[in-house]
């Protein structure tokens, strides 16, 4: 830290023309601290589909390419001391997955990836609620093994909100 940056409880708030020739800041990482990084990665990997990053140092520490440039790193909350119940503690999180090969206007496609995706979350120890749909979007909100809040979901068309695409269907709804 420079000797100039602000106290992280300062109340001081840089004005626009400070912050002007700032460059922007991109998320490119998301740390979860789990009970076991292992059965985390099959669940991310298998269940969602993220992949395998060769500079993961397991057993306390995997990495995953979650797409765009951003990773997902899965680190054993033992060995640092951490909860041991680690996602259930606040919640104050969630993470979005999109489901990408769903974008037909019909909601056809979407209803069956949505499906198949919940399908795929609870196998691998996930739990699900039932579908539902909101403006921008039409989805299911569950937990990973761990208890991390998740958001699966099919973005609305540009233009026209989700609400207006046919229903999406639970499989015990039909």
């Amino acid at each position: 830290m420079s000797d100039t940056a602000a106290p992280r409880n300062s109340s001081h708030t840089p004005s626009r023309a400070a912050l002007a020739g700032a460059p922007p800041a991109t998320l490119a990482n998301v740390n979860l601290f789990v009970l076991d990084p292992e059965r985390s990665r099959r669940f991310y990997v298998e269940a969602l589909g993220l992949q395998d990053d060769t500079r993961s140092a397991p057993p306390h520490f995997v990495l995953l390419d979650a797409g765009g440039g951003c990773t997902l790193t899965l680190q054993a909350a033992r060995a640092l001391g951490e909860s041991l119940n680690p996602g259930v503690a606040d919640g104050a999180v969630e993470l979005g997955f999109e489901l990408a090969a769903a974008t037909a206007d019909d909601g056809a496609d979407a209803t069956a990836a949505l499906e198949a995706a919940a399908a795929r979350l609870a196998a691998f120890g996930g739990l699900v609620s039932p579908p539902q749909i909101m403006g921008w979007a039409r989805g299911f909100d569950g937990r990973d093994p761990d208890g991390h809040r998740l958001t699966v979901f099919v973005r609305a068309p540009e233009g026209r909100p989700a609400a207006e695409r046919p229903p999406v269907t639970h499989g015990s709804d039909q």
